[in-house]
């Protein structure tokens, strides 16, 4: 998961990046790291105490961490990373990593998803040339003919959080197989092995 060190709008946000390692049957936490540009170290002392600590995803969701917008967001990302967890394991929001993507090469079908606003950075946002659809998240009731019904959906954005938006609509409007990269484009960057599109 990327997320900005505070929220986006404070200045001098940065982005952090975290990933956490779970048991699917148990929720229970089997390591975890973050990466990211200084200031961050306290909070993510949790992720390295989980698995001695027998600490889950809940645990982690519930931690009261400590709020002020220069250090954090009012949900800090440890309780984000632990949110997009457990929507995996209940089946609300699955998951399929980059490098899990890259090794399937998307065969059936991905559709890349951004908003408006991402179309306006393209500096920092991307999609690979195998994405055979892409919709705004913000259009994609009033578009949802361009998605292929008859095989397995990939969506991405550029961090993941836009990506599952728009897999809870297609969930809604009745798309079973549906999965979101997790990390988004940035994590698929970072994997290496996508041929990359402009715009």
């Amino acid at each position: 998961m990327h997320k900005t060190t505070t929220p986006a709008t404070y200045p001098g946000a940065k982005e952090l990046t975290l990933q956490l390692v779970y048991d699917r049957k148990t929720a229970r936490l089997l390591g975890g790291q973050a990466f990211g540009h200084a200031g961050r170290g306290q909070a993510y002392r949790c992720p390295r105490h989980g698995p001695s600590g027998k600490l889950t995803l809940h645990d982690l969701a519930e931690l009261d961490l400590a709020y002020a917008p220069p250090y954090s967001s009012a949900n800090d990302p440890v309780n984000l990373v632990a949110f997009v967890g457990l929507n995996d394991i209940s089946g609300d929001s699955p998951l399929v990593t980059a490098g899990t993507a890259e090794g399937q090469r998307l065969a059936s079908a991905e559709a890349a998803v951004r908003t408006r606003r991402t179309h306006a950075r393209r500096s920092t946002a991307g999609r690979t040339s195998r994405a055979r659809v892409q919709i705004g998240v913000n259009d994609l009731r009033t578009e949802i003919d361009r998605v292929p019904r008859d095989r397995r959906i990939v969506v991405h954005c550029r961090v993941g959080f836009r990506g599952h938006l728009a897999l809870r609509i297609l969930k809604g409007l009745g798309f079973q197989d549906v999965a979101n990269v997790t990390g988004g484009f940035l994590s698929m960057i970072a994997e290496g092995g996508f041929p990359l599109a402009e715009g």
